[in-house]
Parts: C-alpha cells; sequence; structure tokens
C-alpha cells in the first residue's frame, strides 16, 4: 500500500521552478549584463551570479536571499512569487518520510526506562524515611559543638586547699571582712564569678559619638552600551552588526512587532524593506528613507 502511494506521489509531482534560470534569462532578453543589475540592486556581481546559479548557500541567509530576489524580479517586471516558491523548492531539502516495516511476531518492548522510574522512586521513598534521622544527628552534632566552644570560653576557678586538709582562711575586703578567730572554709566549689574580690573594677570606655552618615555613590552605569530599538509597521527585515562585527540581530518582523537590541557600537545595519520600520539609536529616531536603495533597502552605520 505504501509503494502505491509513493508512486502516485512521484507521478504527481511537479518539478519546481528554477528561479535563478528564469532571472537570468529574463535579464539575457532585457539585454542586461550582471554589472547592470548588481549596479542597480546595490549588490555585488558574485552575488548576482550566485542567485543565478541557484548557490544560495553562498548568500547571507534566506531572508536575504528571498529579498535579493523579490528585487531582481521587480526590476526585470516578473512577478516574484512563483520564484519565491520555487526557491523554497529548491535550497530547502524535502523531508523524505520512509515508511517503517514491522516483522510479524511478538513485539517486546524494554522495561528499563520502568526499572529506572522505580529505582529513583525507591531511593527518593529511602531518602524521605531517613530525613527525620539525619536532622536529627546534625542538631545533636550542633549542639555538641556549641556546648564544646562554650566550655572552652567559660574556665571554672576551683581553689584547692593546700598539702593538709586544714581550712584555708581567705582574705576579704574591710568591707566585707569578717571577725577575728572566724575562718571561711573554701568548698570546692567554683567561685561565683560576680564576687566583688575576684574582678577588678572596669574601667570607664569613652562612649563613642555616632558618626554622620556618609551617602553611598550611585552605581555609575558601564561605558559604551548603547540600544537600538525597532518599531514594525509591516514586514521588514534587519541585520544588526555589533562593534567587533559580530551578528547581534538578524530577523523578519511584522507589523506590530517591537525589538530591542543592546550592544557596543558602532553599529552596521541593514534593512529590507525600509518604509515599514521605525528605527530609534539610544532614543533618537534615525532616518532610513534617504539611505535606502532603489529596491528599499537601507544599509547605515551608528556610531
Amino acid at each position: 500500500m505504501t509503494d502505491e502511494i509513493q508512486e502516485v506521489v512521484e507521478e504527481t509531482a511537479i518539478p519546481p521552478l528554477s528561479p535563478g534560470k528564469v532571472l537570468a534569462a529574463a535579464r539575457i532578453e532585457k539585454g542586461l549584463s550582471v554589472m547592470d543589475v548588481a549596479r542597480s540592486l546595490r549588490l555585488s556581481a558574485r552575488q548576482i551570479e550566485a542567485i543565478e546559479a541557484e548557490e544560495f548557500e553562498k548568500l547571507p541567509g534566506m531572508t536575504f536571499i528571498r529579498g535579493f530576489i523579490r528585487n531582481y524580479a521587480k526590476l526585470l517586471q516578473l512577478d516574484p512569487e512563483p520564484l519565491l516558491v520555487g526557491c523554497r523548492q529548491t535550497y530547502v531539502p524535502a523531508v523524505q518520510v520512509q515508511a517503517i516495516s514491522v516483522p510479524p511476531g511478538r513485539v517486546e518492548f524494554s522495561s528499563s526506562r520502568s526499572q529506572r522510574t522505580f529505582s529513583s522512586s525507591h531511593e527518593k521513598s529511602r531518602l524521605v524515611k531517613m530525613l527525620p534521622a539525619i536532622l536529627v544527628v546534625t542538631a545533636l552534632l550542633g549542639w555538641g559543638m556549641y556546648e564544646l566552644l562554650q566550655g572552652g570560653n567559660n574556665h571554672t576557678v576551683v581553689v584547692k586547699p593546700a598539702g593538709d586538709s586544714s581550712a584555708v582562711p581567705l582574705s576579704l575586703p574591710p568591707a566585707t571582712m569578717p571577725e577575728q578567730g572566724v575562718s571561711a572554709v573554701v568548698a570546692s566549689e567554683p567561685v561565683a564569678p560576680s564576687a566583688p574580690a575576684a574582678a577588678p573594677a572596669p574601667k570607664e570606655t569613652p562612649i563613642a559619638q555616632p558618626q554622620p552618615s556618609v551617602p553611598v555613590p550611585e552605581a555609575v552605569a558601564q561605558p559604551g552600551n548603547s540600544k537600538v530599538r525597532l518599531m514594525f509597521s509591516g514586514e521588514s527585515w534587519v541585520e544588526i552588526k555589533d562593534k567587533v562585527g559580530r551578528t547581534i540581530y538578524k530577523q523578519t518582523g511584522y507589523a506590530g512587532n517591537e525589538q530591542i537590541i543592546s550592544g557596543t557600537p558602532p553599529f552596521a545595519l541593514t534593512v529590507g524593506k525600509a518604509s515599514n520600520i521605525k528605527v530609534f539609536y539610544n532614543d533618537k529616531p534615525v532616518e532610513l528613507v534617504p539611505t535606502a536603495t532603489s529596491g528599499d533597502v537601507a544599509r547605515l552605520n551608528l556610531n
């Protein structure tokens, strides 16, 4: 059945129109040379020869190729639409659909994907079950480290008795001096840190006057970054290159579209159908009509 359908398609297929041959024949008929056409379209002779030879890979891209063919056809007073259709059929390779024959018999599907899915879900389930234990262990480790650090900072002072077991009298300040004959027995408990005899009187530290707040300077914008804004009122194609010649924008826009492109100037712009677009450079309008060629293609530099 598939072979019959392919035979019918092959019999009814119409060979694509060759745009290059049609344009070359029309040019010769009108007595124009390649250089004449190149000067009229503001293109190079190599580009005209590539169009007529249908070597479209030597041209900048499909958007520019369509614009070149359309302008070339208008110059020769031809209808550009059939030529554009032929260009698409010639330049873009057709997608071939091949029939896949499946041999009779039982078809077995690999279960590796389902096994991987089950293994992944099983691992996630185990991780969820182990999460509380992991949190508890982490909390215990953190608490232990905190206690260790606190223990290292708090030094406990213990007064040990002398070689014999007799009581050791303590000399206290006059304000708290006990009566003579009464000896204070030092216990093995740590001395309270608030005892007036253990800590010297702290020195008074002058309070620093608050300094006036210094305003932080605002961030300065990096130099060399400019913006190009495109506003489309109809179909138009645009190519923009930055300071180093890198293409930062290449696209066809339609009515109502708006694009903002940032980069390092100077910019090199190539605009097709310049009458269908408005260009603003750093929010200032740019005139395209005086620079447009007879094919409505504008080329300009923005510094």
